[in-house]
């Protein structure tokens, strides 16, 4: 399957932002830095890390991936 095959359909995005709100704050986001230039928010990557760890199928470049494609529905923000 390749990426563009792996599509985040049928992921309810509002009730995993809605689990992920609770799990990690956005006031966590505030005590992190991020480099200058950097084009992933704090935020966004611990949920894309978090989703990415919760996938169980398919190689690990493809979960990378369909994390990102859910982590970009729920923030809006690449």
């Amino acid at each position: 399957m390749s990426h563009q095959d792996m599509k985040s359909e049928g992921i309810n995005h509002q009730a995993i932002k809605q689990a992920v709100d609770q799990l990690i704050p956005a006031s966590l986001s505030r005590c992190l830095k991020v480099r200058a230039g950097a084009t992933w928010k704090s935020r966004t990557l611990a949920v894309a890390a978090f989703i990415w760890g919760c996938l169980s199928q398919g190689p690990l470049e493809e979960r990378f991936t369909l994390a990102r494609n859910v982590a970009d529905k729920m923030f809006r923000c690449f």
